[in-house]
C-alpha cells in the first residue's frame, strides 16, 4: 500500500509540475464561478422585484438544464478537462521508456496502475473542493441552505470524474502518443454517453448497452436521490477500466496467445455486465432521499396508494396505435428502457412492476392528417406503410378486429394509451400530446388509486338545456373529458364522467357528485323529488346557475336554505364588459384543498373569472355550515332590473370585516349519518366553460387551481391525489447586489489569482531546481 501512495504522490508532483493541471484548475474555477454568481445574481434580482422564492438551493445547484443550474453545467463540461489530465498517465511512460525502469523496481503492474489512478482521484477531489467553496458561499448567502442536497450533487460529480479518469487511464495505456490518448478518451467518453441510444430495439442487447450508458448517471445524485445501483455503477465502471489497464500492461510483459488475452478481457467485461445486471435489479436497489422537502420521493398520499398495491403483481400495458402521432415519441420498442426510467419513482416501491407493449392499428379521430397525407390507401395498407417506417414487424400489429378482442379502446378514441392491471381491476393511464408527454405523478397516482378506491363518478344532469360535455364555448368539454391534451381535466384526475336524465334515471348510490349546470327549463316535481332524496341521503352536489335562469332552480335552492339575490352583478373595468366579474377567493376558501399551490394563488389574490354572475345568501335557519368560496370586491354593484338604481348588498350574517363582500359561490357542509355531505352552489355557470377554462388574456385560477380543487373537495378529498411537495425553507437570499459583486470578485479574481500564484511559484521553483 505504501508503494501505491508513493507512486500517487510522484504522479501528483509530475502533474502539478506541468502547467496543464494548474490551467485546468483555473479554468474550472472561473467557469463554475461565473455560473454560480450569474445564477445568484439572477435570483437576487427576482427577490428585489418582489418575486416569491422557494427551494433556492435546488434552483441554483440542481436540476436538469445546464443553462439554468450549476451542477448540470459542470457535468456537461467535465469531458473537456479529463482527457487533458489523463492523456500522459501511462502513455508518457510508454513513449519515454520509463515503464521499463518502473518494472525493474520492486513494483508490479497493479501497484503502478492503482498509484496513478489514486493520483487522479486526489485531483478529482481538489476539483470538488472548488465546488465545496460554492456550497459554503451558498450556505452564507441563502437562508436554510440545503447542505445535504449540494453534498449529494458534489459526490455524484466526484464519482463521475473518477469514472472518466479510469477511462482515460485505460486509453492512455493503449498508445504511447499523448495526443492520441486524449482524443481516444474524448471518443470513449462520448461513446459511453451515447451508447444508451444504440440498439434499443434489439432484445437483451438493449439492456446491456443501456446499463453501460453513462448519460444521466449522476443526475439522480445531483437532484438529491442516492441509489445503491447508481453508486455501484460508478464503482463497477472504475473497477472495469482499472482492471483492463492492468491486463493491458501485464500482457506486454507476459507472453500470452491472442485467445488467452481475449479470454482475460472477455472475462472482465462479462463479470462487469453480470455485476451490473444484478445490482440494477429493482428489488435489490436501495434509495435515500437527502432533500429537505423529500421531493425526490413520492408524496405521502402517493405512497399510501402504492403501499396498498404491494401484495399482488402490477402490470402496465401500452396499447400503441401506430396511427397515433404520439407513437413515435415513446411507443416504439426502442423506448422501453426510457419508459421504464420514467416510472422509476414507482418501481422503487413496486419493484415487481411489469411493462408490456401491444401494437395495433385502428381509426383514430385525433390524427386525421395521416389519412389526408396517404390518399387511396386502405387502412391495412396504410398500417403496413406506417409499421415499416417505425421498423415494427407488421405481423405483430393487431388489426381493428383483433384489438377489440383484447381491449375496448373506443372510450379513449383508439388513442395510444396505457392500461394498469391489478388484481383483476383495470384503469387507463393517458399519454399526453404536450411537451412533457409522459404522465406525471399526479396522473399515475390517480390511475393507481382507481384500482383500489371507490369509483368517483361525476354525473352531469341533462334534459333541460343544461351545459353539456361538448366543445361549444359555454359547455364543459375541456374541464371534464379531454384526455391527451389536458392534464387538468377531471378524467385525468381519477374521475368517471357520465350524463344522466332525471326523467329516466334513478340517482344511484354509486354517484359520487351530482352536477346541475344551468337548466333552462323547469324540472318536474318527480325530478325535484329525486334531487331532494339524493340530498337527504347525504349525496354531494354541485349547482351552477346563470342569473337569467335562476327561477328554474328556486325550489332546490329553497331546499338547501340558499337564495339567489335579485339582479345581476356589475364590475367596473377598462378592459371588459361590466358584467364580466373577476371574483376573489377569500382565505376562508382554503378549506377546499391542502395544496400549497392553491394557497399561494389565494394569497396572491388570483381571481376566478365569472361572466354574468349573481350573488348568493343563506337563509337564517340554514341547516348547513356555509363558507364563501368566491366573493366580489367592495366596488362591485348589483344592478336590479326595472328599478333604475344600483345597490350594494351587505351581509350581516358574516363579520363586519367582510361586509360588502357578496358571495358568488358557497360551500355547504353537514353530517348525514356517518358521512360528511358537501355541496357547492355557484351563481355562475360560465366559470367552468370551455371559454373561461382556456382564457389566456386574464391571469385567472379557474383551470389551474379552482376547478380541480373544487372537485377534490366534493369527492371528500379522494381525487385527485396530492402530489405537491412543501415549499422549501430556503426562500431568501441574505445578500444584495453589492454582496453578489463581492462573490464575483472572490470566485473570478481572488481565488483564480491565488491558484495562479501558487502554480507559478511551484513551476518557477521546479524550473530553478
Amino acid at each position: 500500500m505504501k508503494l501505491i501512495y508513493r507512486i500517487a504522490r510522484l504522479e501528483l508532483s509530475t502533474l502539478f509540475y506541468s502547467p496543464i493541471a494548474w490551467l485546468v484548475l483555473i479554468i474550472f474555477t472561473v467557469q463554475t464561478g461565473i455560473k454560480f454568481t450569474d445564477l445568484l445574481e439572477m435570483w437576487e434580482g427576482y427577490q428585489q422585484r418582489g418575486t416569491t422564492l422557494s427551494n433556492l438551493t435546488s434552483s441554483i445547484f440542481s436540476g436538469s438544464n445546464p443553462d439554468y443550474y450549476l451542477f448540470p453545467a459542470v457535468k456537461n463540461n467535465l469531458y473537456l478537462y479529463i482527457p487533458l489530465l489523463t492523456m500522459g498517465l501511462i502513455s508518457r511512460e510508454l513513449s519515454s521508456g520509463s515503464i521499463k525502469l518502473l518494472l525493474s523496481s520492486p513494483v508490479n503492474f497493479s501497484q503502478i496502475v492503482l498509484g496513478k489512478y489514486l493520483a487522479m482521484v486526489i485531483y478529482s477531489f481538489i476539483l470538488c473542493v472548488v465546488l465545496g467553496m460554492h456550497m459554503i458561499a451558498g450556505g452564507y448567502t441563502i437562508v436554510s441552505f440545503d447542505y445535504q442536497l449540494v453534498l449529494s450533487g458534489i459526490a455524484g460529480l466526484f464519482l463521475l470524474i473518477c469514472s472518466y479518469s479510469a477511462i482515460g487511464l485505460f486509453i492512455s495505456s493503449l498508445t504511447s502518443y499523448q495526443v492520441v490518448a486524449a482524443i481516444g478518451t474524448f471518443a470513449a467518453i462520448a461513446l459511453l454517453n451515447f451508447i444508451g441510444d444504440l440498439w434499443q430495439d434489439v432484445p437483451v442487447i438493449n439492456e446491456i448497452v443501456y446499463w453501460l450508458s453513462m448519460s444521466g448517471r449522476a443526475d439522480q445524485m445531483i437532484k438529491g436521490l442516492i441509489s445503491s445501483k447508481g453508486l455501484l455503477y460508478f464503482f463497477i465502471v472504475m473497477l472495469l477500466f482499472v482492471t483492463l489497464t492492468i491486463l493491458k500492461l501485464s500482457s506486454g510483459k507476459q507472453s500470452r496467445s491472442f485467445a488467452a488475452k481475449t479470454a482475460y478481457y472477455g472475462a472482465a467485461v462479462v463479470i462487469t455486465l453480470v455485476a451490473g445486471y444484478i445490482t440494477s435489479r429493482p428489488s435489490l436497489t436501495l434509495y435515500h432521499d437527502v432533500t429537505a422537502t423529500q421531493n425526490q420521493t413520492l408524496t405521502p398520499e402517493s405512497q399510501e396508494v402504492v403501499n396498498l398495491l404491494k401484495d399482488r403483481p402490477l402490470k402496465i400495458t401500452s396499447y400503441v396505435n401506430i396511427f397515433s402521432n404520439m407513437a413515435g415519441r415513446s411507443g416504439l420498442p426502442k423506448y422501453h428502457n426510457q419508459n421504464f426510467r420514467q416510472i422509476e419513482d414507482y418501481v422503487r416501491f413496486l419493484p415487481h412492476l411489469e411493462m408490456d407493449y401491444i401494437y395495433f392499428y385502428d381509426t383514430i379521430p385525433s390524427n386525421p392528417n395521416i389519412y389526408k397525407d396517404n390518399p387511396g390507401l386502405t387502412e391495412r395498407e396504410l398500417a403496413q406503410k406506417v409499421a415499416a417506417s417505425y421498423s415494427i414487424n407488421f405481423e405483430k400489429v393487431l388489426s381493428p378486429e383483433e384489438i377489440k378482442e383484447v381491449v375496448d379502446l373506443s372510450s379513449v378514441g383508439n388513442q395510444y394509451v396505457r392500461q394498469i392491471q391489478y388484481n383483476g381491476e383495470k384503469a387507463f393511464l393517458t399519454m399526453f400530446n404536450d411537451i412533457r408527454h409522459y404522465p406525471s405523478q399526479e396522473e399515475i397516482s390517480a390511475a393507481l388509486k382507481r384500482l383500489i378506491a371507490p369509483l368517483q363518478k361525476v354525473a352531469f344532469v341533462k334534459g333541460h338545456g343544461e351545459r353539456t360535455l361538448a366543445k361549444n364555448d359555454r359547455d364543459y368539454n375541456s374541464a371534464t373529458i379531454v384526455r391527451e391534451d389536458n392534464r387538468r381535466s377531471l378524467i385525468n384526475k381519477g374521475f368517471d364522467i357520465i350524463t344522466i336524465s332525471l326523467e329516466k334515471y334513478e340517482i344511484q348510490d354509486d354517484i359520487s357528485i351530482l352536477v346541475i349546470a344551468d337548466p333552462k327549463s323547469a324540472f318536474t316535481q318527480q325530478e325535484i323529488e329525486k334531487v331532494t332524496q339524493y340530498i337527504d341521503g347525504g349525496g354531494n352536489l354541485l349547482v351552477m346557475v346563470e342569473p337569467d335562469n335562476r327561477i328554474y332552480m328556486d325550489s332546490i335552492m329553497t331546499y338547501l336554505d340558499i337564495a339567489f339575490l335579485p339582479g345581476k352583478l356589475k364590475q367596473k373595468s377598462k378592459d371588459f364588459l361590466p358584467d364580466f366579474i373577476l371574483g376573489k377567493v377569500p382565505e376562508r376558501a382554503l378549506m377546499l384543498s391542502p395544496l400549497y399551490s392553491f394557497k399561494n394563488y389565494v394569497e396572491r389574490e388570483y381571481p376566478v373569472s365569472m361572466p354574468s354572475a349573481m350573488g348568493l345568501v343563506k337563509n337564517k335557519d340554514c341547516k348547513f355550515k356555509v363558507t364563501p368560496l368566491i366573493v366580489t370586491n367592495k366596488n362591485t354593484i348589483n344592478e336590479l332590473n326595472g328599478t333604475g338604481t344600483d345597490e350594494v348588498y351587505t351581509l350581516t350574517s358574516f363579520s363586519d370585516q367582510h361586509k360588502g363582500e357578496l358571495p358568488l359561490a358557497l360551500a355547504l357542509q353537514r353530517k348525514v349519518g356517518d358521512k360528511e355531505q358537501r355541496i357547492i352552489v355557484v351563481g355562475d355557470a360560465d366559470f367552468m366553460s370551455n371559454v373561461e377554462y382556456l382564457r389566456s388574456n386574464v391571469n385567472t385560477i379557474n383551470r389551474r387551481a379552482f376547478i380541480p380543487n373544487l372537485f377534490r373537495w366534493l369527492s371528500n378529498d379522494e381525487f385527485s391525489v396530492n402530489t405537491e411537495y412543501p415549499p422549501g425553507m430556503d426562500n431568501r437570499i441574505l445578500i444584495d447586489t453589492i454582496g453578489v459583486r463581492w462573490l464575483r470578485i472572490i470566485f473570478l479574481g481572488i481565488l483564480p489569482g491565488l491558484i495562479l500564484t501558487l502554480g507559478a511559484v511551484i513551476l518557477i521553483t521546479r524550473r530553478g531546481k
